[in-house]
């Protein structure tokens, strides 16, 4: 379940985000790499609980799993690249 709903995010932000770049001409290309860059600098925030961008009850996927994570006294750390896309590292300590 941890693994799943983190592929699901990752891939589901990811396939947005070439969305995005796809209808960006070259001049706004570096808008777009401020912009993300301003997300990545807010990481902490995707582990809230209720942030989406869709409607309809979602949000609560990466709050699950901080939750779940946390239970077990482990840690997520988050580190995202231009290019190169987002890395979930999860360490869970042996019980």
């Amino acid at each position: 379940m941890l693994v799943d709903s983190l592929r699901a995010t990752t891939h589901e932000f990811m396939n947005k985000l070439h969305f995005i770049l796809g209808f960006l001409q070259l001049k706004d290309y570096i808008a777009a790499e401020k912009f993300i860059l301003n997300i990545t600098a807010n990481q902490p925030s995707i582990f809230k609980k209720g942030l989406t961008t869709k409607s309809d009850g979602r949000g609560i996927g990466l709050y699950l799993v901080k939750q779940s994570v946390d239970n077990l006294n482990g840690s997520i750390k988050v580190k995202s690249s231009l290019s190169q896309g987002t890395h979930f590292l999860v360490k869970i300590p042996k019980m």
